[in-house]
């Protein structure tokens, strides 16, 4: 539970800093490697190779380019106030999500284009999500 809170805490204080940039997405990036599974790990070396801390801004990326076939809504995570996923129309951080692991795990059906499209975005999108001021809860005031 401490780590949690402390974890937290830092988020929190460095988004309050505008500091939540390339770099703390890069930290969920290495955070959450240490989680995969050897099969998991293996299959996302094989699609992004061994250094993939650049897939964290690849959705940004596309929107600078002028080639984001996306709307910016895509990178929120919208909750309930009971902190339960929002189902409405349209699609949000987690709907993008669901729908990039469908690809992944059926990659042997997809080109290897899709699949390697589809682990940037999750890897994008999971970063936002671990960034307070993309998650929007029903009855709390936005912050723009």
């Amino acid at each position: 539970m401490k780590k949690i809170f402390l974890v937290l805490s830092l988020v929190l204080t460095i988004s309050v800093a505008n500091a939540w940039e390339k770099r703390p997405d890069e930290g969920v990036v290495l955070l959450a490697t240490k989680h995969l599974t050897a099969e998991a790990k293996a299959m996302v070396v094989k699609y992004l190779g061994d250094n993939y801390n650049d897939d964290v801004r690849y959705l940004n990326t596309l929107e600078q380019n002028k080639t984001a076939k996306h709307t910016h809504e895509l990178h929120f995570l919208h909750l309930d106030s009971n902190l339960q996923p929002l189902r409405g129309e349209g699609e949000d951080a987690l709907v993008a999500i669901e729908k990039s692991l469908e690809v992944v795990r059926a990659r042997n059906s997809h080109s290897a284009e899709e699949v390697t499209t589809a682990l940037r975005v999750i890897i994008n999108l999971m970063c936002d999500m671990h960034n307070f001021s993309y998650v929007r809860i029903e009855g709390f005031p936005q912050s723009q």
